[in-house]
């Protein structure tokens, strides 16, 4: 039976010599840092060389061959082996089952090459190379009269002997057990025919050829000596140092590990500031000579598909950490249990410092190094908004940039209320942070001082609002993100300059009845050294004042599905800056609408995801969780509309469904069987619309057929003929937008071109021209929005969302939407059975006395010439938020 042998290690002293390894390469900034040895600053190299045996070796009937053993000498001084192969050449026997074939290496290590394999058929002038990684093992009955390679393979029933001189038993089943020794000096093969055979049989074999594949270097020995134990060096360690910004992710790089037993292994990496992780432990098999690691890369990355497996042989270039060791602890110097199990530990801290690899052999038998040594690689926030302190040789001191600055023009009124938004703040102990935010008029709040404790901040999102019953950031943390009162208790010392003295205010209402315009400053400093961070994306201002300054009415934006972002704006003209901006949803598949949830007059995000049946709505236009959460709705193909179907002041969910035509809404934003259902529609093509088209308080629903750009509109919510007709769009690509744009209680149509950016809007529900011409948008895939959200103001402190967009999601805190109880099947992922449509839906017809709609809008109208798009393809400039 061929088993696993564990192989004896005589005496090997492995020369340890380290590496310099260093590559920089720019994505955001990935560091790629190695093991230094200013000493020898030269990689290793690896060689393959071939050697041969051509004397013949004549095999008795029974009993040793000649040239008993056969050698090969060799003198390869520096080099450590990496592989070895060997090939038996022109092999002739008749009964090839009655050989032995043992090879020794110059340090005494043996793998019995192969024993009572193939069966009695004859082989002739036959080349067998034995190989661990290519082949498959010999087979037990033959014919075998062939050249090929195959693995180690023993098939004898019990011990084989080998007469002296040849070393006694154990053997060594896999030729793993040769690497990393050094291949100088003499290697033995011994050939013995162990069965007397009547008549005889004899044969013979034209000698033989070891193959060693070797390198010049071997950065760390697995263990360091004996059986067992750990590595040498150990810890093996990286010095980082002069590096601007701080970790977002960090990945292992293992170059050239070999190991005959991986499972052995034990890794643990140590980062500067002593936050560790184990990185592997007893994964990759090993008690099958497939399962050996020989010069393998690896990459060691939180974001691979799968982690190690327990069990070999481990082939990817890439593995999640795994650790199926329990509770072990590495022998000191390395750290104590407990160890991190992602490498996520390390995000949001200053990659400079040493960087310890601790390895450990825990099990005698078998060993390994790394040839290449180890890696570690950073992508590092150097572009953040801010970094906190703004040296990267310091760990306390004022950010930079020290102020930051947003300027606020053009607003009318006085400021009646002031919230900020810190978006993907980081830091390794926010106890230190001290943030302080200066209006134009000189008024001063400190906004966050000596909170949250020792506990890292990881990317997290901080409103600070005065109107919140929330309370203060806890003084002792852990701090999770959120919507939180000013957290200053109104002592410490005053900011370094150019901050002005304190002292500081501890309401952000201190501001209100000022004027909003001028330049808003930020000053973040850091207060004691140890630790750092960063705001990732940057600051943002939401003022509210007395008057609007831009009119009344329904203003529009736009939702970009791959970055979550929300962009709208507070004006129906080209130009100007952006109103509010924020991150919500990036759901794959969501579709965002805006709506008024909560009655207080404000339009504000959802999305509702047709996959999952469920809706996310927030009551406010800001970063930050779902408050509202529903499922409602899982029918293929069915589209969501939003309006206020029962006059009472909120709008509420339903669903439209093109195929069927069939109408589902519902009086509340919960969990629930549809309160109007009827049948009106089913025009091939045609898109919803909701609107309050008679302005008497109650949104009514409505069909866009862009192939016609017919518009046909119900003054109520029940099957009929439509009460308006109109013919207005046409444009190829352009999307249907509603809104009351001139304040006038009334609902009328609009038609956005995502290809132009342009939006064209009426004041009037009937067949003519636009009344209102702007350019706005242009992101692709960007969806158009309308709406009401007040007046107030919000400066993004950096293009973009936060490096990870807000996902409504139960784990993040919002509220679960739950299957309703009396029919948990009736918001899944099927259509219902009380929503399968009418045999014949119902199209809308045109009464009589009310005249054909004239033909479509031009489809490529005359641009207005006064107006300055925005698509830079047509010589337009692109604000950077709308950067495609």
């Amino acid at each position: 039976m061929r088993q696993h042998a564990r192989s004896s290690r005589q005496g090997r002293n492995w020369r340890l010599t380290s590496l310099t390894r260093l590559v920089i390469a720019l994505a955001l900034l990935t560091l790629v840092f190695g093991v230094v040895d200013p000493s020898n600053p030269a990689e290793a190299a690896t060689f393959v060389n071939a050697f041969t045996n051509n004397l013949d070796i004549t095999i008795p009937s029974f009993g040793a061959a000649s040239s008993y053993p056969s050698n090969i000498s060799l003198s390869l001084p520096g080099r450590r082996i990496i592989d070895v192969n060997v090939t038996i050449l022109g092999l002739s026997h008749p009964s090839p089952s009655n050989l032995d074939v043992l090879l020794e290496g110059p340090d005494g290590e043996t793998v019995l090459l192969f024993s009572d394999v193939c069966g009695n058929g004859d082989v002739v002038n036959r080349d067998w190379e034995i190989n661990d990684d290519v082949g498959s093992p010999f087979p037990s009955n033959g014919p075998c009269n062939f050249s090929s390679t195959f693995n180690p393979t023993n098939l004898g029933s019990g011990s084989d002997i080998f007469p002296s001189p040849a070393p006694g038993s154990p053997y060594g089943s896999s030729l793993s057990v040769f690497d990393g020794a050094d291949p100088s000096g003499n290697w033995a093969l011994y050939v013995y025919d162990d069965l007397q055979n009547i008549p005889p049989q004899s044969g013979s074999i034209d000698g033989w050829r070891l193959t060693l594949t070797t390198s010049d270097v071997i950065a760390i020995d697995i263990p360091a000596s004996g059986g067992s134990g750990v590595a040498a060096p150990y810890p093996s360690t990286v010095n980082v140092q002069n590096q601007f910004g701080l970790i977002q992710d960090v990945n292992l790089q293992l170059n050239g590990l070999t190991h005959s037993f991986p499972d052995d292994i034990e890794m643990l990496l140590v980062a500067p500031n002593g936050r560790d992780a184990i990185v592997m432990a007893d994964a990759c098999g090993g008690a099958d000579v497939t399962d050996n690691l020989i010069n393998y890369d690896v990459t060691i990355d939180d974001e691979a598909a799968s982690p190690f497996p327990t069990g070999g042989p481990c082939l990817l270039a890439n593995y999640q950490p795994e650790s199926y060791g329990g509770t072990e602890t590495l022998p000191a110097p390395a750290p104590p249990q407990p160890y991190g199990s992602t490498m996520a530990v390390f995000d949001g801290h200053s990659p400079n410092g040493t960087w310890r690899l601790y390895i450990n052999d825990d099990r005698n038998g078998d060993d390994g190094f790394l040839i290449d040594g180890w890696s570690p690689v950073f992508t590092s926030l150097s572009n953040a908004a801010i970094d906190i302190p703004g040296s990267a040789s310091n760990t306390s001191g004022v950010a930079s940039p020290y102020p930051s600055t947003r300027t606020v023009s053009g607003r009318t009124g006085m400021i009646t209320d002031v919230d900020v938004t810190l978006t993907g703040l980081s830091h390794t102990r926010p106890d230190d942070l001290e943030i302080m935010l200066r209006a134009p008029s000189g008024a001063m709040v400190m906004l966050m001082r000596d909170r949250c404790g020792n506990t890292d901040l990881n990317n997290v999102n901080f409103t600070f609002d005065d109107d919140i019953l929330a309370g203060p950031l806890p003084g002792a943390g852990p701090c999770s993100g959120g919507t939180y009162n000013v957290g200053n208790d109104g002592s410490g010392p005053s900011l370094p300059l150019p901050a002005p003295p304190g002292p500081y205010g501890s309401s952000l209402s201190i501001f209100d009845g000022q004027n909003p315009n001028g330049n808003w400053t930020l000053f973040v400093y850091d207060d004691l050294g140890g630790d750092t961070g960063f705001v990732n994306v940057g600051w943002s201002l939401s003022i509210a004042t007395t008057t609007t300054g831009s009119g009344g009415g329904d203003r529009v934006g736009i939702y970009n599905p791959s970055t979550a972002l929300w962009a709208l704006r507070n004006s129906l003209t080209t130009g100007g800056e952006t109103t509010l901006v924020y991150v919500y949803g990036g759901i794959a598949g969501g579709i965002a609408m805006l709506g008024d949830w909560n009655g207080n007059g404000i339009d504000s995000p959802g999305i509702y995801v047709p996959s999952l049946a469920y809706w996310f709505m927030r009551n406010t236009n800001t970063t930050g969780g779902a408050e509202i959460a529903a499922v409602y709705g899982g029918i293929q193909g069915a589209l969501p509309v939003v309006g206020d179907w029962d006059g009472n002041g909120t709008d509420t969910i339903g669903l439209y469904n093109p195929a069927t035509g069939q109408w589902l809404l519902r009086n509340s934003n919960t969990t629930g069987n549809p309160n109007i259902s009827f049948v009106w529609g089913g025009i091939p093509g045609a898109l919803p619309v909701v609107g309050d088209w008679n302005g008497d308080g109650t949104d009514t629903i409505g069909l866009y057929n862009p192939a016609n750009a017919l518009w046909i509109l119900r003054n109520s919510n029940n099957s009929g003929p439509a009460d308006v007709s109109l013919v207005f769009g046409g444009i190829a690509g352009g999307l249907p937008v509603v809104g009351d744009w001139n304040d006038s209680g009334t609902d009328t149509v609009g038609i956005y071109v995502p290809s132009l950016a342009y939006w064209f809007l009426s004041n009037v529900n009937i067949t003519a021209g636009p009344q209102i011409v702007m350019v706005y948008g242009g992101v692709a895939g960007a969806t158009p929005v309308a709406g009401y959200w007040g007046d107030s103001t919000l400066v993004l402190g950096a293009a973009g969302p936060p490096a990870g967009y807000f996902t409504p999601s139960l784990a993040s805190g919002d509220v679960a939407p739950v299957v309703p109880a009396l029919d948990p099947g009736l918001f899944g992922l099927n259509a219902p059975a009380l929503l399968e449509p009418a045999a014949a839906p119902m199209r809308p017809s045109l009464s009589s006395s009310r005249a054909q709609p004239a033909v479509p809008v031009d489809p490529n109208p005359e641009l207005p010439t006064d107006i300055v798009p925005l698509d830079g393809a047509q010589g337009r400039e692109l604000p950077d938020l709308f950067a495609p």
